[in-house]
């Protein structure tokens, strides 16, 4: 298994730059999530790791050995990607030995036997070893294209969203075994999506990619807590945090506003419902009991409430909102940058 570290790297497609300065220390065994939205950076970061692609600028070391020169061959990753990518002439078996049988690592066949089952049995696929991968489903594929990259004990694994195009149940089962298998091996995974679900339950530390910018690296819950900019504090979360005017706070006697503080950012589950006539009020818009999510609306922003709440409410009433003490609170500038609260 390897560490990796990207130092200055920064790619540009004609005049687009792709990736800027970017710095990122990734750890020996970690399961390490790059999340952001589409057109981050994601993908070619995970392309500049594998050696698809060559740096314009700064060096990738595995185990502080520099391999920005090395051929994608020669650096030992598995890389998992979105389509399932399998050979649909051959069996499952065939499939996932296929990357042993290489010359490079010429692998004997007892060995490929060997370890062919034992992945298939991680993946509880072993029943449909001597199928061939076009009378899979979308689920059995992916986990083949999966079992291809373990079997190599590679140094590293390069997952490129290899569960985005499942359903939803699918999805929850693979990222289930995916975390057990990591964990059992110790490998080092460098994963990438845009499912912030995926991040947070999978990932050791996440880092926040955006617009080919590193925001901010951290475990799930220090990015949740304790965002370093708006973008990243609106990157975790569902529902998703409510940026409200500064002063719609401005009477709560809990905390001093800083005075160049341009947004108040404060989680559903930080806000209290309490009957219309405790404060300024707030047209109901939609609401869930069995969510426990409630929408509502005030001079045209809307805020969104994680609470479980009673039959009375509708759509169309009117309920006043309590927000809660400090540690309910972000801070942020015009920019989008975090502020301190005063003192």
């Amino acid at each position: 298994m390897a560490s990796i570290s990207l130092k200055y790297i920064t790619k540009k497609f004609h005049k687009k730059t792709a990736i800027n300065a970017l710095n990122l220390d990734i750890q020996e065994g970690e399961f390490f999530v790059l999340l952001g939205p589409s057109g981050a950076g994601k993908t070619t970061t995970l392309r500049l790791i594998s050696g698809l692609e060559k740096p314009d600028q700064g060096s990738i070391l595995f185990n502080s050995k520099d391999v920005a020169n090395l051929a994608p061959a020669h650096r030992d990753c598995a890389f998992v990607f979105q389509q399932y990518s399998l050979y649909p002439h051959l069996t499952v078996y065939d499939n996932m030995a296929f990357p042993l049988r290489s010359p490079l690592l010429k692998t004997q066949e007892a060995e490929i036997k060997k370890r062919v089952h034992e992945i298939a049995e991680l993946l509880h696929m072993e029943s449909k070893l001597q199928r061939k991968a076009t009378a899979l489903s979308g689920g059995e594929m992916q986990r083949v294209a999966i079992g291809r990259a373990l079997v190599r004990r590679p140094q590293v694994y390069l997952m490129d969203e290899p569960l985005s195009s499942l359903d939803a149940k699918l999805r929850e089962e693979l990222r289930v075994e995916l975390r057990r298998i990591q964990k059992s091996t110790g490998s080092t995974v460098v994963y990438v999506t845009h499912d912030q679900v995926e991040a947070t339950t999978m990932a050791d530390r996440i880092g926040i990619l955006e617009e080919g910018h590193l925001e901010q690296v951290g475990t799930p819950q220090d990015i949740y807590s304790n965002p370093s900019s708006l973008k990243v504090a609106q990157r975790l979360g569902s529902p998703a945090i409510n940026v409200l005017p500064t002063d719609w706070l401005a009477g709560n006697t809990d905390i001093q506003l800083n005075t160049k503080a341009a947004f108040v950012a404060i989680r559903p589950e930080d806000i209290s419902i309490m009957p219309a006539s405790s404060g300024p009020v707030y047209k109901v818009i939609e609401c869930s009991l069995a969510k426990h999510l409630l929408v509502t609306e005030r001079s045209g922003v809307e805020v969104r409430v994680s609470q479980p709440m009673d039959h009375s409410i509708a759509p169309g009433s009117t309920v006043s909102l309590g927000f809660s003490g400090r540690g309910g609170y972000q801070l942020f500038g015009k920019a989008g940058e975090r502020l301190a609260f005063s003192h």
